[in-house]
């Protein structure tokens, strides 16, 4: 039999852990760095969190966190998403590298995943035929936009580049094959390029 006294001290304990629950949450505090700085954060459902640097604290560190993590996607252009699952203590601090795309992220992306592969490649074969009909403005625009996903494929700058030498900007094509030279100093087609702009 519990005495009303035994349900008061019962009571107040309940509310206690509650109380150091909830205040261990709102004194708690994440940081997160990455290399590059300025990567983007959003939690797993897609709320938008800021950039690196950056830290989360009271109230809008405890709308995120879900039983004591804090599940985040940090990605940059140019660079592979990395998905987090961070438990959340007093003060953490994370520092997050994330890998650029290079030859390598795309020989992967052929074998593991022949869909966005597809995507890519019909991308740049589409923003060819643009160049090939010399609608060059549209061929323009289509590149930036591949570019925002995949700032490091040499072959759009490039494609810049012959956009420009096209319309007599030759020192703004130079500009553009040696950002293409410094992503891919083995092409051909770029020194070629840099030959015919000096």
């Amino acid at each position: 039999m519990v005495t009303p006294r035994g349900k008061s001290i019962f009571g107040a304990l309940i509310a206690l852990m509650t109380a150091v629950g909830c205040s261990s949450l709102l004194s708690s505090e994440v940081e997160l760095t990455s290399d590059p700085v300025g990567a983007h954060v959003r939690t797993f459902l897609g709320k938008d969190l800021g950039a690196t640097p950056l830290t989360l604290s009271g109230d809008a560190l405890g709308e995120v966190v879900q039983s004591g993590k804090l599940q985040v996607i940090v990605s940059h252009p140019g660079f592979q998403e990395r998905e987090l699952i961070l438990d959340v203590h007093a003060k953490d601090a994370h520092q997050v590298k994330l890998k650029a795309h290079d030859s390598a992220f795309f020989e992967q992306l052929m074998q593991t995943y022949p869909t966005q592969a597809n995507e890519l490649i019909r991308d740049i074969l589409k923003i060819q035929g643009l160049l090939i009909v010399k609608q060059f403005d549209a061929a323009d625009a289509a590149i930036q936009e591949f570019q925002k996903k995949y700032p490091t494929v040499a072959a759009t700058y490039v494609m810049q580049g012959e956009i420009q030498k096209s319309k007599g900007n030759m020192e703004m094509a130079r500009s553009f094959f040696l950002r293409a030279r410094s992503l891919d100093p083995k092409d051909p087609v770029v020194q070629r390029n840099l030959e015919l702009t000096k």
